[in-house]
């Protein structure tokens, strides 16, 4: 199958510009281990094993995204809890809904997610999705004549910061040493206790996500972190692009001290295509751009999910 010319460009976008400062490729049953078991030093925290306890099996990416595998040697147990239950938490409510339809299996299972009057709940089964529904209900509508499934539900309470800096954790955990430095100030960041008292001022946290609407999931985990070529050009020094399920989140990683040259520059680069992107034919990929700067509760973001029941024939 010959690659459209949209996804050509893109790729030559980023061959010309960047190198794969990281790559990993996810499978189950297959472990990678990030960084020496010996003289451990927490990358978060800066502390030692002396000075803190390593005994928890810390994963790089959060287990419920679907990550078995990338485990983190350089993570503390003070650290993986302090990240578990603060900007994962938030990214894991961010993601909930979409999770549940493309059955991605976390540390948990798949999770089920139910209407705002509890009177309608999906789930998913060992025979497969499983929808208790009232007739009538807005939460879930089925369109017979395109065989297709939408629901729309509220997403549970999160900071859309929060997720965001998981977004960004992930690139930091993956990330050589080599280039760890540059990213010092960002790790002050992510570590920030309580998100009240983040003061930092950013209204244009961007991350582009992408869809690939197929009826079948795709049992995927891969990211992929890209470098600068050359730093005097007007393009961010690292982009992260992970890809779990049938959905990409690409976004530019913020407060690079070789970034000094970009301040009050407008910058643009496009989202790293995913696996199945031009190999599927009459299948329209989904893009979005989401603005996850701020940094209070969101209680009224609605989630709306469509889900193709069959493939369509083509004309």
């Amino acid at each position: 199958m010959s690659i459209p010319d949209e996804i050509r460009q893109i790729v030559d976008f980023y061959d010309r510009y960047y190198d794969v400062a990281a790559k990993y490729e996810l499978s189950r049953g297959r472990k990678i281990w990030l960084g020496k078991k010996e003289n451990r030093i927490c990358r978060f925290c800066g502390r030692n094993a002396e000075q803190t306890k390593f005994n928890t099996t810390a994963h790089a990416f959060p287990e419920f995204i679907g990550n078995k595998s990338l485990l983190s040697n350089y993570e503390c147990d003070e650290c993986n809890n302090f990240f578990s239950r603060t900007i994962e938490d938030n990214f894991d409510k961010f993601t909930s809904t979409e999770r549940t339809f493309y059955n991605v299996d976390g540390k948990k299972g798949v999770p089920s997610i139910r209407s705002d009057d509890h009177k309608s709940r999906i789930e998913m089964t060992e025979r497969g999705l499983r929808i208790t529904s009232q007739e009538n209900s807005s939460f879930v509508a089925l369109d017979e004549v395109n065989k297709e499934l939408t629901v729309k539900r509220k997403t549970p309470k999160f900071v859309p910061r929060l997720a965001y800096k998981c977004l960004v954790k992930m690139a930091l955990s993956m990330m050589p040493e080599e280039d760890f430095e540059c990213f010092k100030e960002l790790v002050q960041w992510i570590m920030i206790r309580d998100f009240r008292g983040d003061k930092i001022e950013a209204d244009s946290l961007l991350v582009q996500k992408s869809f690939t609407p197929v009826s079948r999931v795709v049992d995927h985990v891969a990211a992929m972190l890209f470098r600068r070529r050359d730093d005097n050009i007007y393009l961010p020094h690292f982009i992260f692009n992970l890809e779990f399920s049938n959905f990409t989140y690409c976004l530019a990683l913020p407060f690079s001290k070789k970034d000094a040259h970009l301040q009050g520059k407008m910058t643009s680069y496009p989202s790293f295509p995913a696996r199945l992107h031009g190999r599927i034919p009459s299948c329209n990929i989904v893009y979005t751009y989401l603005n996850l700067s701020k940094n209070e509760v969101v209680s009224d973001l609605e989630a709306t999910v469509v889900v193709p029941l069959k493939a369509k024939q083509e004309a």
